[in-house]
């Protein structure tokens, strides 16, 4: 009975180990996971702020060539409209 007793506390023990190890395991991998999201809402704003920018600078644009004649103003906005197409083509 004594041995069996033993034998149950060196099986638990080791349970122990094994849970404290996996335990250090995942806290790692919780702290990387953390530093990666908070890399990527670092890089996300700027991101934005760019597309912000672009499409200002369009609005701008479009806003020029609406005050100009028909035949130029339908030039210019499928000018612009190609420029819009070719930026998402980038991404």
């Amino acid at each position: 009975m004594a041995a069996e007793k033993e034998k149950v506390g060196a099986e638990f023990q080791a349970l122990r180990a094994f849970l404290v190890e996996q335990e250090g395991q995942l806290l790692g991998r919780l702290e990387v996971l953390s530093w990666e999201v908070t890399q990527k809402q670092n890089e996300n704003p700027a991101q934005l702020e760019g597309e912000i920018t672009q499409l200002s600078k369009l609005s701008s644009q479009i806003q020029e060539t609406a005050q100009k004649p028909d035949l130029d103003f339908l030039q210019e906005f499928k000018n612009t409209l190609s420029k819009m197409q070719l930026g998402r083509e980038k991404e």
